[in-house]
């Protein structure tokens, strides 16, 4: 075993996820070194402990501590929403979960799902200000950034039918935000306050370079008080604070997933009487938004707005919903393939718009949607990416030439992709392809291993020989072959007939003395010697030099047949 302490621990957690002792050493390991790709395979690989496997709670917690990883010290928001995602799922009541998706989406003009956030949030809501405070917040979104005040108002009201105190009360309603313009005016400090009175995010164990480990995995409330940077708290046996209702289990429903890109935001829909009901939910309230979005995009249309940010984040949004919700997936491809006559736009949409041709099983616009999306994109990974997938996609669809293409321009940016290189060879083997075939091997071979070599060197002499009609050209290669493998005599058998072709006895004579002086074994060795004295007899008649090397032969093997009855018979 390793033998320092965090590689001891290391090997023991790999071997059993289950080894918490491990795992909570690992765990503050990981943070003092910074290493947060580190940590967060950690949580990932502790979920999947057998003895957590029936323990939502707990794993709702480490996905609560991944999600932070990821989204306070690695800036990935992806990662972020699918390990809330994943908390909420497996512990529905997780407010503070909820809390921190609605954030996340706001950062991202994901609006649909920042109303089904707040749907939840009102369900869960454990007072009446709480249900305020999330009837405002989807309030301000149809009000703010979807343009329409109708909804708003709806939302408003029942805010104040739970006590909010309305600070437009008696001040003339503002104007709703223009449907084009990108993001409202901030409201006044003193408005913006009271129309969303949300108190400040709760400080997860990575705020501000603050972490706190949970021997137990067990979550609990952020610590009280002053916390110098960097410091290690470590809280033994505390008890689990997930910031949930006691709503009983069987007054959970599973409601429709949202209609995007997102990760599917799979949350408990909350049973609640007819009139308690928020007044535009589900499909009813996709449709709605998804009307904002077209008006907004019409009218940016007829002021040349072309291809810009905001156009193709309108664009993109209403493919979500299309194909979502609203379940066309035609209409959301029209919506995008406007934007390929932008590469940079291209570069956007393409992984949406594959996923939709996938659905609809449309290889040729796939194929040509991963081309243009390779040629538009400026990194060698991203580049390789859409090659690999057009190649592959073109292929299983029976069009080899322009899977050879990709395959091709594939090994000018990456020459050492061995799978590429094996679907390459095996689409020319399949069309009989020998001469690219053999370029292709023989572009190999300078990296290849001695075992890949031998199989290469025997494979080009087989198309030299046998499809390209050069049996000498088979010969370097196969006196190659007898380098690695001395002791194959049905390849120096093949050899020396190419070899008669080329160069006659002289040029056979001269490739077992090569063949001699590399063999390692005496037994190879003295095959060959006895090989090639029957050549020197037979061939060229010079019976001495034959005596000779038979001879040679009998001193290191003095069982080499070949040898021994020649030279009785001579």
């Amino acid at each position: 075993m390793p033998g320092l302490p965090h590689e001891q621990h290391l090997a023991r957690f790999a071997a059993n996820p289950d080894e918490r002792s491990s795992f909570e050493f690992l765990e503050e390991h990981l943070f003092m070194q910074a290493d947060w790709q580190g940590l967060a395979d950690l949580y990932r690989r502790r979920q999947a402990a057998p003895s957590l496997a029936n323990n939502a709670r707990q794993r709702a917690e480490l996905a609560m501590r991944l999600a932070q990883v990821c989204e306070e010290r690695m800036d990935d928001a992806e990662g972020a929403i699918r390990a809330y995602i994943e908390a909420v799922q497996l512990e529905p009541r997780l407010r503070r979960a909820l809390r921190q998706l609605r954030r996340l989406y706001e950062s991202r003009g994901s609006w649909e799902a920042v109303l089904q956030v707040g749907e939840q949030e009102a369900a869960l809501a454990e007072s009446a200000e709480e249900r305020a405070r999330a009837f405002v917040v989807m309030a301000d979104v149809w009000q703010r950034h979807l343009g329409d005040p109708d909804q708003a108002e709806e939302l408003y009201a029942r805010a104040r039918s739970e006590g909010w105190a309305d600070p437009r009360a008696g001040a003339a309603p503002a104007p709703p935000a223009k449907p084009d313009t990108p993001a409202a005016a901030p409201a006044p400090a003193s408005t913006a306050a009271a129309s969303t009175p949300e108190p400040a995010p709760a400080q997860g164990p990575l705020a501000d370079a603050e972490f706190e480990f949970y021997p137990d995995l067990e979550c609990v409330a952020p610590a009280k008080g002053p916390v110098a940077d960097d410091e290690f708290e470590i809280y033994p046996d505390l008890e689990c604070d997930l910031e949930t209702d006691d709503i009983a289990d069987d007054a959970i429903e599973a409601p429709a997933p949202i209609a995007s890109d997102e990760p599917q935001l799979t949350m408990p829909d909350f049973a609640s009487e007819p009139s308690e009901r928020e007044p535009a939910t589900g499909a009813q309230r996709s449709a709605r938004v998804l009307g904002v979005l077209e008006r907004k995009l019409a009218e940016r249309e007829m002021r040349g707005a072309g291809l810009d940010a905001e156009s193709l984040h309108l664009r993109l949004r209403i493919a979500e919903l299309r194909a979502g919700v609203i379940g066309d997936p035609v209409a959301a491809i029209a919506a995008l393939e406007p934007a390929l006559a932008s590469p940079s736009a291209l570069r956007e949409v393409a992984p949406t718009l594959a996923g939709l041709y996938v659905q609809l099983g449309r290889n040729e616009p796939l194929i040509d949607l991963a081309e243009r999306a390779a040629s538009a994109s400026e990194l060698c990974e991203q580049r390789v990416f859409w090659l690999r997938r057009a190649a592959e996609v073109a292929r299983a669809d029976g069009a080899p030439e322009r899977a050879i293409e990709c395959y091709r321009r594939m090994l000018a940016d990456l020459p050492d992709d061995h799978g590429a290189r094996a679907a390459l060879g095996d689409l020319y083997r399949s069309r009989g392809e020998a001469q690219p075939l053999v370029a292709l091997l023989r572009e190999e071979l300078p990296r290849a291993s001695a075992d890949r070599e031998f199989d290469l060197q025997l494979e080009l002499a087989s198309l030299l020989a046998k499809s390209l009609g050069d049996p000498s050209g088979a010969v370097p290669h196969l006196r190659r072959c007898l380098e690695l493998e001395p002791t194959r005599s049905d390849l120096l058998e093949w050899a020396l007939s190419a070899a008669a072709i080329r160069g006659g006895p002289l040029g056979q004579l001269d490739l077992v003395d090569h063949v001699c002086d590399r063999a390692e074994a005496d037994a190879a060795r003295a095959a060959l010697l006895a090989r090639r004295g029957a050549l020197l007899a037979d061939a060229l008649q010079w019976n001495e030099e034959a005596t000779e090397s038979w001879r040679a032969a009998l001193a290191l093997d003095p069982d080499q047949s070949l040898a021994r009855e020649r030279l009785a018979a001579a």
